[in-house]
């Protein structure tokens, strides 16, 4: 009898303390901070948010905050948190420009995941990946991502992929030399391409689509 009791009290107390917090101004949600943004501005991030003061900061459904701030193509990364009594802090991470995507005779940029960030604003002196018949076309975006980064990490400087035929891709330097990838299979023989290049030659094109061969014309 005691024991029901005591957790009848329990029970009410809690139903108390839950009121309390859910109604008392102290934990009202009066300040939202917003960190880590760099191109994005503060009001566009609490736009997406849509976090309403002055509710209480318990009854704030974290996960729900985070699908609508990390739906937008711009955020890479976002975290929300309670900082009690009453404030409520955003961090983000915003996705950074690698390449251009060439559609239609426009520039949208891609960050180094692959992922379509959205039309370019500014021009920048990035990559540029071509041969795609739609921005929904991911697998095509990210492959054409992953050989530029892979040269890039190799000493090889992309200004052009094209990845029209995925199993023809074609690569272009700067100095105009084209770079035949044909699927992409071996990519590490990028990695011979500096020393090469190193020694002056007049090279029409470099191809390789062959096993333990970098074919040089």
């Amino acid at each position: 009898m005691k024991n029901a009791i005591f957790i009848f009290l329990i029970v009410i107390l809690g139903i108390v303390i839950s009121r309390f917090t859910l109604s008392t101004s102290y934990f009202q949600i009066k300040e939202i901070q917003v960190e880590g943004r760099e191109e994005l501005s503060e009001r566009t991030i609490l736009e997406w948010a849509n976090i309403p003061l002055y509710k209480s900061i318990f009854q704030l459904d974290l996960k729900t905050v985070k699908e609508r701030i990390s739906s937008k193509p711009k955020i890479k990364k976002v975290i929300i948190k309670r900082l009690l009594p009453s404030r409520v802090l955003i961090q983000v991470k915003e996705r950074k420009p690698y390449v251009y995507l060439i559609y239609k005779k426009m520039l949208f940029e891609v960050d180094e995941d692959g992922v379509v960030i959205g039309e370019a604003k500014k021009l920048q002196d990035l990559p540029e990946i071509n041969g795609v018949s739609s921005l929904s076309d991911k697998e095509k975006i990210k492959t054409g991502t992953k050989i530029v980064k892979y040269a890039q990490e190799v000493g090889v400087n992309f200004a052009e992929v094209n990845i029209e035929n995925i199993n023809n891709i074609l690569g272009y330097l700067s100095g105009g030399i084209k770079v035949y990838l044909g699927k992409g299979t071996y990519l590490e023989y990028l990695s011979y391409l500096p020393p090469i290049f190193a020694e002056k030659r007049r090279i029409e094109y470099v191809d390789l689509r062959f096993n333990r061969q970098v074919v040089i014309k």
